[in-house]
């Protein structure tokens, strides 16, 4: 039995500030599977800060398997609320201009903004979907060939995987850096997991 991932680690810049919450566990071939969010409490917050979760490495990932990384990101650049929210801004039609918040579409936009979403419609789902939809599997690569186990990974998440040693049960941790709020789902397997979607 594989023991759960250790949930997550945020450097906190300062009291009171930014925090990381998530859950995590194992599937089919030793499949890592994380779904982290981090938020401050004080909603002007938008720094971006290290996230940290530690975990064993699992038998599953062999001594010489090659590793792979998908994710999924849910923030300020990839949501659609957001997205309208600034078009809404630049072309007039929030309904109060000096509010930052995001809302339901009703509360934040005027009938006119609503009325451009809706001719809009299209992009904006698209727009969803992609937010929506992790990434391909992207295969993890050594980012300096003469350091063993610093592993980066491309996909909508830059990912840093680390083990201490290429054995079964070393301390492994995986590490992105995240502005707030975001919501990160991650999955992290070996090659020769079958591709699930």
């Amino acid at each position: 039995m594989l023991a759960a991932p250790q949930l997550p680690n945020a450097t906190r810049v300062k009291d009171g500030g930014v925090t990381a919450a998530g859950i995590g566990g194992w599937g089919v071939g030793g499949e890592l599977r994380l779904l982290v969010s981090v938020f401050a409490a004080n909603k002007a917050e938008d720094s971006s800060v290290p996230v940290n979760v530690s975990f064993t490495r699992p038998k599953e990932w062999g001594v010489r398997a090659a590793l792979r990384v998908r994710s999924m990101v849910l923030d300020k650049t990839t949501s659609p609320h957001d997205a309208i929210r600034r078009e809404a801004a630049v072309n007039g039609t929030l309904l109060h201009a000096d509010d930052p918040d995001v809302y339901v579409l009703k509360e934040m936009l005027s009938p006119a903004g609503i009325a451009a979403v809706k001719a809009n419609g299209a992009h904006w789902l698209a727009m969803q979907r992609s937010t929506f939809t992790p990434s391909p599997w992207g295969r993890a690569f050594h980012s300096e060939p003469s350091k063993q186990g610093k592993l980066v990974a491309a996909g909508k998440l830059a990912v840093q995987l680390a083990c201490e040693s290429p054995a079964a049960g070393s301390r492994c941790s995986v590490s992105f850096v995240a502005g707030t709020p975001t919501v990160a789902a991650l999955w992290v397997s070996p090659v020769s997991v079958p591709a699930g979607d």
